[in-house]
Order: structure tokens, then C-alpha cells, then sequence
């Protein structure tokens, strides 16, 4: 389908700019895609991404790099994916190099693989396992067919090893259940009877090449319609049409998922720290002013404020925050980000970061927020620059 593609002249990488944790920012926060393209295919001109079509090498090393959908492989978008390790459990991953096994879930490459899908797969496998009633150790081994590796005409700019090894690392601090395994043994992929995931069909594809003609049979629409009826709990997380909230947190919740999964089966780890790329503790060291600019940016909800009758609070969910660092935009320069220990992330669904009084007005009548500093005010701010305003009014004349 990428051939079709680049007939039509159609992107095989899709940016929606209007997702980017850049967008709407007043500075660069994110540039987790640009870092991991190993042929500078990716660009950021100030906050904006741009993509050279003509470098790229589609091997969706950004798709798995951006924690929120704003990448995606136009031929089989992640949640595509997703989806497939929903309906076929356990089914062989493999890349299409790999042409010569067409059963299981095929990739573009394994670089599109993240801990995200990972734990996925991992949680989806077990669930499948308990509702059959069939025992399995709670440790995955994932086994990865790379011999097709060695003959990828990309395979110079393509680092599959370092891959892997971040991602198992990662696993290994974090007590994830999950080895993966590479091999080149063709033979160990071709005589397993791996389930064979459903080929395309002609509503699938053209709504990937972007047209919104019907042209599905009934059989097809038969499919699709079954298809959604499967593990309704899911049904959020599985949606291939996704609003910018729901892209937002999409990997964070396959994450969270797993990870409640994990420490209910009874495995935990040692106090460590979580990866700085993806995890973060908020710190908040200076004045507030309660403008609330951090919780109006943050795109997975991880700041809220609430207020109380007596006491305005915020608070930060530690289990949300994708490490983003937007909310470092604070006009105050009140926060900060700094690493997240595991005790923390599991044990603390929410931490206090602040709290401000609420009062009066001596001038509106009006409640507002005392500032963290000025704990004796008695007016609130707009009281007070309409004030200063006339005070500058009457010094002039």
C-alpha cells in the first residue's frame, strides 16, 4: 500500500500540526521525533515540524518517539496496530521485510515498537490466557525475526540492537515482565501457527488514502462491524478515529494499563527511577499567582485545580504526565521538572503541589485567589490594576 501511496503522491508519514505539544506553545517543549530520525528527515523551524518526504526512510522511529499521536504511518496507523494485538493475542510480531511470513501482525519496522504497545501486548495476551483458563508464566518472551534485517537497503541508518536495548532496559529497572528475544531463524516463524490477521480491506484502504467514498461490500462492513463489538472495556483505547484529548493520553493509558496490571499479579520493584523521557514529578519552588496557564496547557489533564470553599489546591496526577514540559511555560518560572521514582507513580494518585486561600474582595465583593506571597491581600487583581491605572491617571494631570 506505501506504492499506492507514492503514486498518488499521498505522505506515508502524516504530522497533524495541530496536535504537536509545540503548537500553541510560547517555546519548544517536545522534539522527541526529531532526536530519534536517524536521517534528519525531521525538522523543527522553531515550533514547527516539518518533514523532508524525500529522506525519509519510513521507519517510524518517530511514531514510537512521540507520546501523543502526532506522528503517525499513514499505511497502518499505531492504533491499527493496537487494534490487531486486541483481536489475535500472542500473534507473531514481524517487519515487512519479512515477506516471506505473512501470518501475525506485521510492522514497518521494529522501531515502531514502543513500551506502550509492548505492555499491550503483554496485558492483552494475559487477559486472553486467564478468560481461557490456560496457565502461563508472567514473564513474556517476545521473540523478533531480524534476519530480514540484513538484507533492509536502509539497514545502515537502522540501530534495531540500541532500539531493543532501550526498551528492555527500561523493563529491567521497572520489573516489566517482558524479554525480547531476536533471532534468525526463519524456520521458528514460518511452522508456527500464528493466527493470520485479516488482510485490508477496500474501506480500510481508501480511508487511508484519504478518500470518503463508500466502496465497502457487505462482507467487509460484516467484518468491521464485529470487529467494534470486540472488548467493549477497551473501546476508547482501540478507536481508529481519535479526538485531540484521546490522542493525548492514547499511550499513556496502554501504560497505565499494563503497569496496574503488573502490580496486581503481585511483581514489584525496587524504589527507581522512572525514564526522565516519558515520566516526571512536577516541583513547584517559586510564587504562584494562580493564573492557571499550567493547567489550561497541559494536554493530558495531569494539573487541575480545585477549588474549595476555603482553599484553592492544585494538584498534580503523577500517573498522567508524559514529561511533556509544557507546564514549564509558568510566567513565574514556579516549575519544574524533575525525575519520577516508581513508589511514587503507583503509591500517589495525586500530589498536593499548592494552596492558596480564597477571599473576599474589599473592592467587587468578588472571591479570588490569594497570591502564595501575599497571603495578607485583600484585593483581588483586577481590583488592583484598575487601581493602579487610575493612580497613574491622577499623577499625570
Amino acid at each position: 500500500m506505501k506504492h499506492i501511496r507514492e503514486w498518488l503522491d499521498l505522505p506515508v508519514i502524516e504530522i497533524d500540526h495541530s496536535q504537536c505539544l509545540n503548537n500553541k506553545s510560547t517555546r519548544k517543549t517536545c522534539e522527541k521525533c526529531v532526536l530519534v530520525c536517524p536521517v534528519t528527515a525531521l525538522k523543527m523551524n522553531d515550533k514547527e515540524l516539518s518533514l523532508k518526504e524525500s529522506l525519509c526512510i519510513d521507519c517510524t522511529a518517530c511514531v514510537s518517539a512521540c507520546p501523543n499521536l502526532t506522528i503517525d504511518y499513514a499505511p497502518k496507523p499505531y492504533t491499527k496496530t493496537i487494534n490487531e494485538i486486541t483481536a489475535y493475542p500472542g500473534a507473531d510480531i514481524t517487519c515487512n521485510q519479512f515477506a516471506k511470513y505473512q501470518k501475525g501482525i506485521k510492522i514497518p519496522c521494529y522501531l515502531s515498537l514502543d513500551l506502550p504497545m509492548l505492555l499491550h501486548y503483554y496485558r492483552t495476551l494475559a487477559r486472553y490466557n486467564k478468560k481461557k483458563g490456560i496457565e502461563s508464566d508472567d514473564k513474556l518472551v517476545l521473540e523478533l525475526y531480524i534476519g530480514s534485517c540484513e538484507q533492509c537497503k536502509y539497514k545502515e541508518h537502522l540501530d534495531i540492537y540500541k532500539h531493543i536495548d532501550t526498551i528492555e532496559n527500561w523493563c529491567e529497572e521497572l520489573k516489566i515482565p517482558i524479554t525480547i528475544k531476536l533471532t534468525k531463524e526463519a524456520d521458528k516463524f514460518t511452522d508456527k501457527q500464528s493466527p493470520a490477521v485479516s488482510g485490508i480491506s477496500r474501506r480500510s484502504l481508501f480511508k487511508s488514502l484519504g478518500f470518503s467514498r463508500d466502496t465497502d461490500s457487505s462482507k467487509d462492513n460484516a467484518n468491521e462491524q464485529a470487529d467494534k463489538k470486540k472488548d467493549k472495556k477497551d473501546k476508547k483505547i482501540e478507536a481508529d478515529f481519535l479526538s485531540y484529548k484521546q490522542k493525548n493520553d492514547y499511550k499513556r493509558r496502554l501504560v497505565e494499563k499494563g503497569l496496574k496490571l503488573i502490580r496486581r499479579k503481585g511483581i514489584h520493584s525496587d524504589n527507581k527511577l522512572m525514564p526522565a523521557s516519558h515520566f516526571a514529578l512536577i516541583n513547584k519552588t517559586e510564587a504562584c499567582k494562580k493564573c492557571d496557564v499550567c493547567m489550561r496547557i497541559c494536554p493530558t489533564e495531569a494539573l487541575e485545580w480545585i477549588d474549595g470553599e476555603d482553599l484553592a489546591t492544585l494538584y498534580f496526577y503523577p500517573q498522567k504526565c508524559i514529561a511533556c514540559g509544557r507546564c514549564q511555560i509558568c510566567p513565574e518560572g514556579s516549575i519544574s521538572l524533575k525525575t519520577l521514582d516508581t513508589n511514587t507513580y503507583h503509591n500517589q494518585d495525586s500530589i498536593t503541589l499548592i494552596e492558596l486561600a480564597i477571599k473576599k474582595c474589599d473592592d467587587c465583593g468578588e472571591a479570588f485567589k490569594a497570591e502564595s506571597d501575599n497571603l495578607d491581600q485583600r484585593v483581588c487583581k483586577l481590583c488592583e490594576l484598575k487601581d493602579e491605572k487610575k493612580r497613574a491617571l491622577f499623577d499625570s494631570l
